[in-house]
């Protein structure tokens, strides 16, 4: 019995997690739609940086995190904001959000094959993370 109210907790808490991913891939694809569609490389900026090059820097704070333990928690920390404050200079935010999904595809899927709701979650996160 504690069996079946066990599984349906987890079913719950994945349905919620999903439900959350929907509604924050919502919320950017508002703000896409909204104020981001059309937008490209800020003007006077000395070059164009490649969508390649912004993908490999995600990935790669990405690969390399800092994991630290707080009252029995585990935290992951990335330095993901270098690339997100480069890309935000050199980069269009088409471009900034596609390095970055691609990116956690790649690394997070792939290398660290996280579960498919936690990858959804994450994914909706950086998109939506990217757009504001």
């Amino acid at each position: 019995m504690a069996e079946v109210a066990e599984t349906r907790d987890s079913q719950l808490a994945t349905l919620r997690l999903v439900a959350f991913s929907a509604a924050l891939a919502g919320f950017g694809l508002l703000l896409w739609s909204v104020r981001l569609r059309g937008v490209g490389v800020l003007d006077g900026a000395p070059f164009h940086l490649s969508i390649l090059v912004t993908i490999a820097a995600f990935a790669g704070t990405e690969l390399v995190s800092v994991h630290l333990e707080s009252r029995g928690e585990a935290h992951a920390l990335t330095f993901s904001e270098i690339p997100f404050v480069v890309g935000l200079l050199f980069c269009s935010p088409a471009e900034l959000i596609g390095a970055r999904v691609i990116s956690g595809i790649l690394v997070l899927a792939f290398l660290r094959r996280q579960s498919w709701h936690k990858l959804l979650f994450n994914l909706c996160l950086f998109a939506a993370e990217i757009a504001l």
